[in-house]
């Protein structure tokens, strides 16, 4: 019967022992770094979790197949080099939109114009108040050494940097609806374009009217035709379509064709708040 009694004291005083050790052995400094870890972990699985979210959620609504969309102009379909079926052909890249509140963020992988061993991706940041932009990061991806074949798993791979990146530029994910609107729905917006005095007929301005009311004017001059076209000549562009934001805000999606030597031309894409 003492036998009995004396067991569960015995327990819980080895029970009692052990912990005593572990305290004795976990110095203050420890349970600082303990902490510290467990901190870093979270954020970490925080950064990691957020724009996958994002990026499930609205993935409709990424601009990918753009060949079809420019099939939906006649002005930039009959700049594409046909083949045996006589279907055009552009060489295009391919978007992601990460943030669309007061400011509209996106991965943009640009067409692949030269025989270099490698292909360029930038964050663009742009401000709809005005569609100034600014181009956030820049990544140099050599074919050889890279096993990401489209910007859908570059993003997951390089999450956690774009994530820190937004909160440097005080920047909220993707978390409302983003709808598409045709070609065909916006008939009443028609283009006015300036151009250089080069042989190339180089797009240095563009109008956009809706109707006969002026929307807006983006310039190269100004740097706001194109974020990544540097020297790049701007020949011909059309509309693609438009995207409407859940606060109202309504982006055209303007195609502009790059002038390419003896190959199809390469499209470049830009936004512009209506």
């Amino acid at each position: 019967m003492m036998k009995n009694f004396l067991l569960p004291i015995i327990f819980i005083l080895i029970s009692c022992s052990g912990k005593e050790k572990e305290s004795i052995l976990l110095s203050p400094e420890t349970w600082h770094w303990r902490s510290e870890d467990k901190t870093e972990q979270k954020a970490i699985e925080a950064q990691k979790h957020l724009p996958e979210k994002a990026l499930e959620e609205n993935s409709e609504f990424r601009l990918l197949d753009l060949e079809k969309l420019i099939d939906k102009s006649p002005i930039l379909k009959t700049e594409g080099f046909g083949n045996e079926n006589e279907e055009s052909r552009f060489i295009v890249g391919d978007i992601i939109i990460l943030s669309a509140n007061e400011k509209l963020s996106y991965l943009n992988l640009l067409p692949k114009t030269t025989e270099d061993n490698s292909y360029i991706i930038h964050l663009i940041i742009q401000d709809l108040k005005d569609n100034s932009f600014q181009v956030a990061k820049q990544w140099v991806i050599e074919l050889d050494n890279s096993d990401s074949n489209t910007l859908a798993e570059f993003y997951e791979k390089n999450k956690i940097e774009i994530a820190k990146i937004f909160k440097n530029e005080h920047l909220t994910l993707l978390n409302d609806k983003i709808s598409f609107n045709s070609y065909d729905s916006i008939k009443d917006i028609h283009l006015k374009y300036d151009y250089g005095n080069t042989e190339q007929r180089e797009i240095t301005g563009i109008n956009i009217f809706n109707k006969n009311q002026k929307l807006s004017n983006i310039q190269t001059s100004k740097k706001t035709l194109c974020p990544e076209c540097d020297s790049v000549i701007i020949y011909k562009g059309d509309y693609l379509g438009s995207i409407s934001l859940a606060n109202n805000k309504k982006l055209l999606i303007l195609g502009l064709l790059e002038h390419v030597s003896l190959s199809p031309s390469a499209l470049h894409v830009r936004f512009v708040r209506l």
